[in-house]
Order: C-alpha cells, then sequence, then structure tokens
C-alpha cells in the first residue's frame, strides 16, 4: 500500500474502528486527537463517551442504513465468536403502551425478531399501571462500553496505530498535512469540525442514569434481558409534548438506565430547543433523572427480581449525539483538493452500531482511490472481517494468559 500515511482526525467509536479497518489494510495509520478515549472527559459533547451501547439503528439520517448496519452488525457477530471481551448477546424487547406501531424497517435485518401483540401470553417487560399495546423482541448485541473502547485502543497498539494529542485547526486541515506526507484524512471529529466553523449543532440530548446492582433482570426463560419501554405521553414527555422512552440495559455489575432524545440546535454555546418536562418533586433527583430512574425502576421490579433504590445510584450524565450538518450523517470523500478528506460523522446515537460498516465502506472509498486498479477492494469486507477477528481472538488469549 502507500508509504504515505494516513490521517484519522478523532479517537471516538468511529475514528478508532475507521484507523484498525486502515491499519488492518496495511496503511500506515496515524491518529490525531483533541481528547483521548482514555482520559476522562466530562466533555459532553464527546458522544463515545456515552454510549448505553445497542447494536441497533436508531436517530440516524441521511445514509443507507442496510448498506452500514448489516455489515457492521456481522463483525461484531465475528468478535463475539473470538470471544471477545465487552460484547454480549442477550434478549432486547421494545415495548408499547398507548400506540400499535409498525415494525421498523430494520426488523428484517434484527436476528430473532418476534412482534408481540397486547393479547399474547408471551414474557415482555411491563410497567404496573400501564397495559402494553404493542411489543417486538429480538436477539441484540450489545457491547460494554468501558471494556470494549479497551479492547479497540488495544488493536491501535497491536497494529502501530500511533496516537497525537493535538487540539487541531479543522478550518485549515492541508496548513497541518502535507500531501507530500499523507495519502489523505479522515475527518472522524464529531461536531468538532462543525464548532470550529460556528455553525449551528443539532443535537439530541440524552441522559443516563448508572447503577449498581448485584443482579441482572432476567426473563421467564431464565436469560439476561434488556428493554426500550414506551410509557404513554402524560407520563413521560418533553415540555413540547414528544413522548419519551425509557431503557435499561445490563452490563456487568451495573445498569445504564436511560434515557431521552430532546431535539434542539447548539449555537454560541447556548442550548435552543425542547427541554424535559419537571416530574420530581421534594429531594427526589433532578429531571429527567428522577423520571428515568422512577419509571426504569418500576418496570423492573415489576418484571424481573431486580429492585433498585436511589442509594445504588452511581452517576448520572448528559450527552448529546450530533445528527450532522442540517441533521444528516455525513460520510463523504472530497478529493477534488491536493489532500483528499473524508468526512465521516454525524451518526446520532448509532455510533457504535454503524462503526464497522463505516469503517469498512471508508477503508473501501480511500483504497479505491489510492488503488484504483486493486481489485481487492471488492473483497474487503470478508478480508476485513477475517482479520479482525484473528487479531482480537489472539489479543483475548495474550491478555487472558497475563
Amino acid at each position: 500500500m502507500s508509504g504515505k500515511k494516513i490521517a484519522v482526525i478523532g479517537s471516538g467509536v468511529v475514528g478508532l474502528s475507521t484507523a484498525i479497518a486502515l491499519g488492518l489494510m496495511n496503511f500506515r495509520v496515524q491518529i490525531f486527537t483533541k481528547e483521548s478515549i482514555q482520559s476522562e472527559t466530562k466533555n459532553p459533547f464527546f458522544a463515545s463517551q456515552y454510549p448505553a451501547a445497542s447494536i441497533l439503528p436508531h436517530s440516524i439520517h441521511g445514509l443507507d442504513l442496510k448498506k452500514l448496519f448489516l455489515p457492521s452488525k456481522n463483525i461484531f457477530q465475528r468478535l463475539l465468536r473470538a470471544h471477545a471481551p465487552g460484547i454480549v448477546q442477550q434478549k432486547h424487547y421494545e415495548v408499547f403502551t398507548d400506540q400499535t406501531p409498525t415494525p421498523p424497517a430494520y426488523a428484517p435485518w434484527m436476528n430473532g425478531f418476534e412482534l408481540h401483540h397486547s393479547t399474547d401470553e408471551k414474557f415482555v417487560p411491563k410497567h404496573p399501571d400501564f397495559p402494553v399495546s404493542r411489543a417486538w423482541s429480538m436477539d441484540m448485541y450489545f457491547t460494554n462500553w468501558p471494556t470494549y473502547a479497551s479492547l479497540l485502543q488495544k488493536c491501535c497498539f497491536e497494529l502501530d496505530i500511533s496516537v497525537t494529542v493535538e487540539d487541531l485547526d479543522l478550518q485549515n486541515i492541508t496548513d497541518r498535512f502535507s500531501s507530500n506526507d499523507y495519502a489523505a484524512v479522515v475527518m472522524a471529529t464529531g461536531c468538532g469540525f462543525e464548532i470550529q466553523n460556528n455553525h449551528e449543532l443539532y443535537l439530541l440530548r440524552g441522559d443516563l442514569v448508572i447503577a449498581k446492582t448485584s443482579k441482572q433482570p432476567v426473563n421467564p426463560e431464565g436469560k439476561v434481558f434488556s428493554y426500550n419501554f414506551n410509557p404513554p405521553k402524560h407520563a413521560y414527555s418533553t415540555k413540547d409534548g414528544l413522548a419519551q422512552d425509557v431503557y435499561c440495559y445490563p452490563r456487568s455489575g451495573e445498569l445504564v438506565l436511560g434515557g431521552s432524545r430532546i431535539a434542539g440546535r447548539w449555537l454560541r454555546q447556548q442550548w435552543m430547543g425542547d427541554e424535559p418536562s419537571n416530574y420530581s418533586t421534594g429531594d427526589a433527583l433532578e429531571d429527567p433523572f428522577w423520571q428515568i430512574f422512577r419509571l426504569n425502576q418500576e418496570v423492573l421490579a415489576n418484571s424481573s427480581n431486580v429492585e433498585l433504590s436511589e442509594e445504588a445510584i452511581i452517576e448520572m450524565k448528559t450527552g448529546y449525539r450530533y445528527l450532522g450538518p442540517q441533521s444528516k450523517a455525513k460520510l463523504e470523500l472530497d478529493s477534488k483538493g491536493s489532500l483528499p478528506i473524508l468526512h465521516s460523522y454525524g451518526y446520532g446515537g448509532s455510533g457504535v452500531s454503524l462503526s464497522w460498516g463505516v469503517a469498512i465502506k471508508s477503508a473501501h472509498m480511500i483504497l479505491h482511490l489510492l488503488q484504483p486498479k486493486n481489485s481487492f477492494a471488492k473483497a474487503i469486507e470478508t478480508h476485513f472481517g477475517h482479520e479482525l477477528e484473528n487479531l482480537v481472538s489472539s489479543l483475548t488469549k495474550k491478555y487472558e494468559s497475563n
């Protein structure tokens, strides 16, 4: 491959995954990041610090989801087969109470997808006060984010991908990266590029409650489960009246409780948009954390052997899912100048879910650009999946032996 480097700007899940894909294609890769994913940053715009993280294509527009999600899902399947730390597959339920939605577009892409009607006797998580109108379940992949992020970093180290912490001027990339030294730049910068250009950011606010637990919710079959639960609008909505859902994703020793999907814009250091409604009273937690915790607490107590108290809460945090320019994700290669620049950001709440599909597509575009006659590009997904599975398998054995 080219002797020049590929610069990947951004150390979130998309940046790391893309760097690994390029590294496995034998490119020399260097990651540049303002804030390392290893840091304990509380920056609410560094979205990769906040994923829950389910492998499900939610909250994204402007791309062919199927072409990105299915390759990504296949890679997670390979990683699970390689016993990658931080990856599990478990039963997931999506439950509705005052509506009967049609199955989502991604239903055919999910393993074990099953539609549940209100008259079914099969188990679904329920709230004691809100009858279920419709639900569906599926076998879904999850990542225990702290563990999985560590795995990605180890893959980069194993592939000799260097990481440089530098606050770059994203408006003048070609001044920093000479075409004599770099073959291309991947801008996996999240909302960083828009912030430096003082553009409006189209965002979804997300709120999480992390609770300590010695038990995980299990269904009547004894299998650990997760859920998204949609209560009636009067029970949980924003000030503008948009219905919100809550969710519970188990991970080792903890439950990740969400959530909120509050739309708005960020401009000149100010949030302009919808706000959480007020439900808390007295000494209760502030909203939306109180309603997120209380609704999950009631669903869990009614549907499993998990009982939570406020003393179990470890952390509460707010982050922002960047939806891309004009609320559309961007995955485009600009090759007009002397230095090709691949823009890759705006994946909303689906950055983890689409990460490997985006990485494979990015590697394919760069390979085709730099090696247009290379027939290997047609087999890149199969080759990459095989090489990544072998890499992770060897890493897992290496660190287990230590």
